[in-house]
């Protein structure tokens, strides 16, 4: 079962409040559930996390390039979870040593895309 993930912005509903932390924390909790080797093993990962559709964008020996067309409505949770799930999927592959991932563009909510640039 996959979580929701949203933040509260200081409304009076009873909704918990997730962290940043917990968003990291349960992003690389979902990662620990996929073996990586490669790229391919990413992607694969990240669509059957029910995360979104991931395309290859760009790729060399140093980076990676991804756009992911998401499920969930954009907001900033939405965001960092993913970023953070990218992150620790690459990190658990000898191939990609200390990745650093960023978001470098996000599409509006009717677009519902990210691009994410990974470095290592």
């Amino acid at each position: 079962m996959q979580e929701q993930v949203s933040v509260s912005h200081g409304s009076s509903d009873r909704s918990p409040r997730v962290t940043p932390s917990d968003v990291v924390s349960r992003a690389r909790n979902a990662a620990a559930n996929y073996e990586v080797k490669n790229l391919m093993d990413v992607l694969y990962a990240t669509k059957a996390a029910n995360i979104g559709d991931p395309i290859v964008v760009e790729e060399s020996n140093r980076h990676v390039l991804l756009k992911i067309i998401c499920r969930e409505r954009k907001n900033q949770a939405r965001d960092e979870y993913i970023k953070e799930f990218i992150g620790a999927l690459l990190s658990k592959s000898a191939r990609y040593p200390n990745p650093r991932v960023s978001v470098l563009c996000c599409g509006t909510v009717s677009d519902n895309f990210m691009i994410l640039k990974a470095l290592w």
